[in-house]
C-alpha cells in the first residue's frame, strides 16, 4: 500500500510539472518534436531529482552512504513522477499524429493534465467514500491545482 501511495503521489508531482512546463510553452519558434523532446528530458529530470532528493533523505536519516541500489531503489519508488507525464505526453503525441496546430495542442495537453488531477482525485475519493459531500471536498483541491496551470497558460499566452 506504501508503495501504491508513493507512486500516486509521485504521478501528481509528474502531471504537475508536464502541465506546468507546457502552459508556460509557446509554439512560435518550436516543432513537436522539439517540445515532447523537451519535455521528456524535463520529466525524466525531475524524475532522478525526486529520486535523489528521497534518497538522500533517506541517507541522512539512516547514516548510511550513497550507493547504486539505494539510489536504483529510490528511482524505483518515484516512478510514479514518469507515469504522470504519460497523459499530458500521449495527448500532445495524438495531437501530433492527427495534425492539430502546436499551439492548440499545447492547450488540449495543459487542459488534459489538469483533468487528470480532478479524477485521480475524484477516484481516490470513491474508493474513500460514497457520500456527495465528501467527494465535492475531495475535489476541490484537484480543481485549484488544475485550474491554477490552465490559469497560469492564459497569463502567459
Amino acid at each position: 500500500m506504501a508503495q501504491l501511495l508513493s507512486r500516486v503521489s509521485g504521478a501528481i508531482y509528474g502531471t504537475l510539472a508536464m502541465a506546468v512546463l507546457l502552459a508556460a510553452e509557446s509554439a512560435e519558434g518550436h516543432t513537436y518534436a522539439t517540445t515532447v523532446e523537451a519535455a521528456s528530458v524535463t520529466l525524466i529530470a525531475y524524475w532522478l531529482a525526486h529520486g535523489y532528493a528521497r534518497g538522500l533523505a533517506a541517507r541522512l536519516a539512516s547514516g548510511e552512504p550513497l550507493s547504486g541500489g539505494g539510489l536504483l531503489r529510490s528511482l524505483g519508488r518515484d516512478s510514479g513522477v514518469l507515469l504522470g507525464g504519460v497523459v499530458p505526453l500521449s495527448t500532445l503525441a495524438i495531437c501530433w499524429l492527427v495534425g492539430v496546430d502546436l499551439d492548440l495542442a499545447l492547450e488540449i495537453a495543459v487542459w488534459s493534465a489538469a483533468g487528470s488531477l480532478v479524477l485521480v482525485e475524484l477516484a481516490a475519493g470513491l474508493h474513500r467514500t460514497s457520500r456527495a459531500w465528501a467527494l465535492v471536498q475531495d475535489g476541490v483541491l484537484s480543481l485549484a491545482l488544475g485550474a491554477s496551470v490552465v490559469f497560469l497558460r492564459a497569463l502567459l499566452h
